[in-house]
């Protein structure tokens, strides 16, 4: 979801203060990193664990690897899945009653997920507009906004980048 950054060892040496380029590059990634984690929504907890920082040969790499990352943070919902939604479901017993083996079928436009938090299913409405958050993007720009001028402007402007929906 991040791109790496390969022009900006020319501009780090002048700055470095004795520390090696390829650190200086870790201790940027790692304080986007960081302050990406602290802003990173959390509705079910999945985005925030599949965090990943890479370090490359390049600079270092960011991902969320949860298949919804990029709706999130660009507010672009996929269509749903078509409507009603249905599930199978095991045979049980409910208050002291056994429930056979049945088919399950959720209202229209509404999808079951599992909240891994509170370790429970919840019923998630798919026809509400989602609304961007950004979270990694506005940890990039404030990181950079910190950094010396001479490194900043040898720096992306975005660093947000991905594969669906044409971003």
């Amino acid at each position: 979801m991040v791109r790496q950054f390969r022009r900006l060892k020319r501009s780090v040496r002048k700055q470095n203060d004795g520390l090696s380029d390829r650190q200086l590059l870790n201790d940027i990634g790692m304080s986007v990193f960081q302050e990406a984690q602290a802003n990173c929504p959390v509705k079910t907890g999945r985005l925030k664990e599949s965090a990943n920082f890479v370090q490359t040969s390049d600079g270092w790499r960011i991902e969320y690897t949860a298949p919804y990352a990029m709706e999130v943070h660009n507010g672009v919902r996929e269509k749903p899945k078509p409507n009603p939604y249905e599930s199978n479901v095991r045979g049980h017993t409910r208050n002291g009653v056994y429930v056979r083996p049945h088919l399950r079928t959720q209202k229209r436009d509404v999808k079951p997920m599992f909240i891994s938090g509170l370790n429970t299913w919840r019923n998630i409405d798919t026809t509400k507009p989602m609304k961007a958050n950004g979270w990694l993007e506005k940890a990039y720009q404030k990181i950079k906004g910190q950094l010396p001028y001479r490194v900043q402007k040898q720096l992306p402007q975005f660093i947000v980048r991905g594969t669906r929906n044409g971003y």
